[in-house]
């Protein structure tokens, strides 16, 4: 998996950088990686664990409900 550091290089994020004069370099870097398949790659990767995190809250929620309908029936 890439590191958060990778990340915002290919995100084109210049708070990462040392020294502010390192900033064109990123920007050929950023110029460069736009004319890839990677910024489509980073997309779906993002799209991918939005989903995840949803899918993980519905199974949350799910199991809160079938929790919730065994305590009522027990209780009746």
């Amino acid at each position: 998996m890439l590191c958060k550091h990778v990340r915002q290089i290919i995100a084109g994020d210049n708070s990462i950088l040392y020294n502010r004069n390192q900033k064109n370099e990123l920007e050929k870097i950023s110029n460069h990686l736009q004319k890839t398949q990677i910024p489509l790659l980073v997309l779906e990767i993002k799209k991918s664990e939005d989903l995840l995190e949803e899918a993980k809250r519905n199974v949350k929620k799910a199991k809160k409900n079938l929790e919730n309908a065994i305590l009522n029936r027990l209780e009746q």
